[in-house]
């Protein structure tokens, strides 16, 4: 088997979990190494067939000063050469073009322009994508017009719709500190309408108020298993990757908020929109309140949304074989 790497920015869980929902299916026909925070990796993986490579934080992103290390292959380019990995295909890091080896990115946005990096390790980067007709896939969903970017859905098949369920998931990423302001916000919105609703809740948001949630059989805590996404409904998020990729998988309908996030989520939140795929709203309170009017909450879920591994896979048996793809 040829032994090919996928190499997950370890910002959040969105890109290790896009990662290893496509390794599962190249684990059939090749020997799958994923390249990213091996402690990440190793809380939603459960196929023994995909083996690890840890970056510990080296692929992690600093959102406050804006900036990555451009660097980062460098420091990793050892353990790639020693495993003998052939082909390479980076979740969101354009650098990986510096290894030399054969190589698809999968990005739907790039940190330098989220950023508005402009240097001369970047501009050789993008200079190398140019010159050796690297192949760029981005969402289907979140796609920009191109022509020389590739579109594909969300990685798998949909499951069966949850929307006539009651059930609520608050959620606002595994990388954010508890704010207290949604905190209090949420406990109000609790108290009147928990009767209407079996509410799932994030860990911290739950112990801020233990008190008052243990004594009511209608909120749980969030557990993010796969188990627990077959049961929600409705979900209110910010419009992560990782997070919309989860509703959409389910086909959860998802409420989204967009005051003071950055670029890449106000861009989400904005697609969401524009397709008619779910709720797009500036102020947290204002999605809480969408749930007190009778709005019946529906959606759409074309069939270009999903099986986004297939063009993948057709384009790396291309590659393989010293295809142009």
């Amino acid at each position: 088997m040829i032994k090919l790497g996928i190499i997950a920015c370890s910002n959040g869980m969105g890109h290790i979990s896009r990662s290893i929902k496509l390794a599962n299916f190249l684990s059939k026909q090749y020997s799958v190494y994923l390249i990213t925070d091996k402690k990440k990796f190793e809380i939603i993986n459960n196929n023994k067939k995909i083996k690890i490579i840890d970056t510990k934080n080296i692929l992690n992103i600093n959102l406050t000063e804006k900036k990555y290390n451009q660097n980062w292959w460098y420091k990793i380019k050892k353990k790639i050469l020693k495993n003998n990995i052939k082909i390479l295909i980076s979740d969101n890091l354009p650098e990986v073009v510096n290894f030399g080896l054969k190589c698809l990115i999968i990005s739907n946005f790039f940190w330098h322009n989220l950023f508005n990096l402009k240097n001369r390790k970047i501009k050789s980067t993008i200079s190398k994508i140019k010159a050796n007709q690297i192949q760029i896939y981005r969402n289907v969903i979140f796609k920009t017009k191109n022509s020389k970017i590739k579109y594909f859905g969300f990685i798998g098949s949909p499951k069966k719709s949850n929307l006539n369920k009651k059930n609520l998931l608050i959620s606002f990423g595994s990388n954010d500190k508890i704010d207290k302001k949604l905190s209090i916000q949420i406990c109000n919105f609790i108290k009147k309408n928990s009767k209407n609703y079996k509410i799932f809740l994030e860990k911290k948001y739950f112990e801020n108020f233990k008190n008052v949630y243990k004594k009511n059989k209608n909120i749980f805590i969030a557990d993010f298993s796969d188990y627990m996404f077959s049961k929600i409904g409705i979900a209110i998020i910010k419009p992560g990757f990782g997070t919309i990729q989860k509703c959409f998988e389910n086909k959860i309908y998802p409420i989204t908020f967009t005051e003071q996030l950055n670029k890449e989520f106000k861009n989400n939140a904005r697609k969401l929109k524009q397709y008619n795929l779910g709720y797009s709203l500036n102020k947290f309170s204002d999605c809480l309140k969408i749930l007190e009017t009778k709005e019946k909450f529906k959606i759409n879920f074309p069939k270009i949304m999903y099986h986004g591994e297939n063009k993948i896979i057709n384009d790396l048996n291309k590659l393989s074989n010293n295809q142009k793809i």
